[in-house]
């Protein structure tokens, strides 16, 4: 009975630990920065004639972009928004939200393609340069399985090394390249400036999934109503055509990771 008594205390002990870590890691920014870390590393073994920078806030009047990854090359700059997150993944390149299926529970997050887009847009006008020097790649984990084919580029984190280095087209000069690599690395971001950033995201969000839980639409301010598609039942926005808006129906907001 003692011994019983002294492996149960054991195990008990033995076990906080590892529910707290479970606890921890379950956590989206924790498991976010995770995602960043770990795709630094794969960029910082690049050859050294490629410039690497991580987490950069760049700002633009009132708007700001916290951008996950930027590499700096003569073949282009590369703009990596990293997504460390599993399960099955859906969507459309133009769709507001994608969906990841995680043992058959969907949860809906914002479309990275189209965060990314807007982070290249910063930079093309902070930089003043040609839209076609910038190469957006999202990068989601590799317990992801990507289900939908996109038009731009979205892979798994074991193949990016070997996609930056497939571009051999040179579109910058080695001055340009240090140059850009010196103006932008004035921008770390800093802790105060990522909470700020982080917590105008989220201010952001609660405000469009308060107008979605009372049948508005967050894009038009019209009606939410139930359609009927291919893949089941669907919110819409009662002003389509002109509001393209579509929410599949009973999908949880999924926090950024």
């Amino acid at each position: 009975m003692i011994f019983l008594i002294s492996f149960g205390i054991i195990l008990f002990l033995f076990l906080i630990p590892l529910i707290r870590l479970g606890i921890y890691f379950s956590d989206p920014k924790v498991r976010g920065k995770i995602g960043e870390t770990y795709v630094a590393r794969i960029l910082n073994s690049l050859p050294k004639e490629y410039k690497i920078l991580n987490n950069l806030i760049i700002k633009n009047e009132n708007f700001s972009s916290q951008i996950d990854h930027i590499v700096i090359s003569k073949f282009g700059i590369f703009v990596i928004e990293t997504k460390n997150i599993k399960g099955w993944i859906y969507g459309y390149d133009n769709q507001k939200y994608w969906t990841k299926n995680v043992y058959g529970i969907k949860y809906k997050f914002y479309n990275p393609i189209k965060q990314n887009k807007s982070h290249c847009l910063a930079l093309k006008n902070f930089l003043n340069l040609k839209e076609s020097i910038f190469i957006p790649i999202v990068v989601f984990s590799d317990f992801a399985d990507i289900k939908s084919d996109f038009k731009d580029i979205v892979i798994n984190m074991s193949d990016l090394k070997n996609y930056i280095k497939s571009f051999t087209t040179i579109r910058l000069l080695g001055t340009q390249v240090n140059n850009i690599f010196e103006k932008l690395q004035k921008y770390p971001a800093t802790q105060e400036e990522t909470i700020k950033h982080i917590s105008k995201i989220y201010q952001k969000k609660e405000k469009e999934y308060e107008n979605i839980k009372n049948n508005i639409c967050p894009k038009c301010k019209g009606y939410l109503i139930e359609r009927k598609g291919k893949y089941g039942i669907f919110l819409g926005c009662s002003n389509y055509p002109r509001c393209h808006f579509t929410l599949p129906k009973k999908i949880l907001f999924s926090s950024k990771s």
